[in-house]
């Protein structure tokens, strides 16, 4: 008999016995992906750079509007180091919502909308309100502990100084 037909047994009763991997849905990719982004503000508004990080892939990559790249390390440097120094008080607000949510296996594409409002500068002309408004592609992948983000393209980015602009607009 030939020494490796038991351990073709083996493989062969375990590829059939063993549970079919679970595919996953668009509800379970948009309530991880919710729960994923939940965990960021918070993890940023109690400065948890840990906690932070932790929602994003160390492959991670943005890119912007114009095609500028940033890097998983560029940004951990540079959140590590705003989460230490910068006051809440000086950290923007955000609102955002997903717009779209598609699934390939363990990977989602979500297209998500964000209004993020600066703290308000006061000029000798009185105050100066900004609002920033982008609409982003990113890619997020399920793992053992949860949903990180693996990569963030912005389709769009745009600024308003006031809230009569944004309505003037259309995007508020």
């Amino acid at each position: 008999m030939n020494k490796a037909f038991p351990t073709l047994i083996l493989l062969t009763c375990a590829s059939v016995l063993a549970p079919a991997a679970h595919a996953v849905t668009v509800a379970e990719a948009r309530q991880g992906i919710t729960a994923a982004i939940n965990k960021r503000l918070a993890a940023r508004h109690h400065r948890d750079a840990a906690a932070y990080l932790s929602t994003f892939a160390p492959t991670w990559t943005m890119t912007n509007v114009s095609g500028a790249t940033q890097t998983y390390a560029a940004m951990r440097k540079t959140m590590i180091k705003r989460l230490a120094t910068l006051p809440i008080s000086e950290m923007y607000k955000i609102h955002w919502r997903m717009t779209k949510v598609t699934v390939s296996g363990n990977q989602a594409h979500a297209t998500l909308i964000a209004q993020y409002e600066l703290p308000v500068r006061h000029t000798p002309r009185g105050p100066v309100h900004v609002y920033v408004d982008t609409v982003s592609d990113s890619v997020w992948g399920r793992t053992p502990a949860g949903w990180t983000q693996r990569s963030e393209q912005y389709l769009y980015d745009a600024k308003a100084f006031s809230r009569r602009a944004l309505v003037r607009i259309g995007l508020y």
